[in-house]
């Protein structure tokens, strides 16, 4: 059953695992996608961000294009399919090591962080959220 529709309308024929989203970056670190997946985390704020799982322990942090629209603040666990744009970042050790402090992680777990990481962003002109 869906739950609705949010900004531009979302075909989800052709639509991409999010635990697939590593492989769509053969030459570029941008590209246009239908992606599917679960909603590991939504901001309970006001609706302008979630996290679909990729299904290793990590997300794609998806935003909306422009700002120009939300998705329901109990979004969390049910699955949807977003369209727009994939970016893959390297994110360098000296920022993942910020980060972690941030997280008030120890300095010894710090420290262990000696390889740069690619994390995956999604900006979405659309969203479906199935209920």
């Amino acid at each position: 059953m869906l739950q609705g529709t949010f900004g531009h309308e979302v075909g989800t024929e052709n639509a991409v695992p999010a635990a697939d989203v590593m492989n769509l970056f053969a030459n570029s670190d941008t590209v246009e996608v239908t992606l599917s997946g679960n909603i590991a985390a939504s901001c309970k704020h006001s609706g302008c961000w979630m996290d679909l799982d990729m299904g290793n322990g990590e997300s794609v942090h998806v935003t909306f294009a422009d700002e120009a629209f939300t998705i329901p603040l109990d979004a969390a666990g049910k699955n949807a399919v977003a369209q727009g744009i994939a970016i893959r970042e390297l994110i360098p050790v000296e920022t993942l090591q910020n980060y972690a402090r941030e997280e008030g992680q120890s300095e010894e777990e710090v420290a262990a962080i000696t390889e740069p990481k690619y994390e995956y962003t999604f900006v979405a002109s659309g969203v479906l959220i199935e209920e």
